[in-house]
């Protein structure tokens, strides 16, 4: 037997469902006038970084950094490749010399 739900009155969940549902309708138009009141003006100026004690404290500091950084990185290369230099004279040195018998005398 099917039952027919059009007779019954809409239980509690399918109303919070559509409430919910409609706050959300609601709040994507908030955000799209939103997003075209932004997009329809121009942008205001953005301060100076460099009116800011703080920020240039921390733009200097960090500008240090990367160049420490950057001295280091290239000290490693240089450690590396001295490394890879190394090894291969190892290898070479550590490599046993054959001596190859020389043939028999051909009668």
């Amino acid at each position: 037997m099917v039952s027919n739900n059009k007779d019954k009155e809409p239980l509690e969940e399918d109303i919070q469902d559509s409430e919910l549902e409609e706050e959300v309708k609601e709040e994507v138009k908030e955000m799209s006038s939103m997003k075209r009141e932004r997009q329809a003006g121009p942008l205001p100026p953005a301060p100076s970084l460099n009116s800011f004690p703080a920020v240039e404290e921390a733009l200097r500091v960090t500008d240090e950094f990367c160049d420490q950084y950057r001295v280091l990185r290239r000290e490693v290369e240089i450690l590396q490749e001295e490394n890879n230099r190394l090894r291969r004279m190892l290898e070479r040195f550590l490599t046993p010399i054959r001596v190859v018998p020389p043939s028999p005398p051909k009668e």
